[in-house]
């Protein structure tokens, strides 16, 4: 198993999935609150709703999160 491939394929997912969320590239953490409703906002039957799974939402972990889908 190629551990750096699979490691940008999931960067590049996360990025993905914070594009169709319409945060933009290196946009700031709104705060828990926003930043839930903004994951939250995904439609369960879209292409990447298996990826929301995939992430800790809870307060500690939402910055490192948003980091994530905001691909910084």
């Amino acid at each position: 198993m190629d551990l750096n491939r699979n490691s940008f394929e999931g960067i590049q997912n996360a990025r993905d999935f914070g594009e169709e969320l319409g945060i933009k590239i290196g946009q700031e953490y709104p705060g828990y609150e926003k930043a839930l409703e903004t994951v939250n906002s995904y439609p369960e039957n879209g292409f990447k709703a298996g990826l929301k799974k995939m992430f800790r939402l809870d307060k500690e972990h939402m910055p490192y999160v948003w980091k994530a889908l905001a691909g910084t």
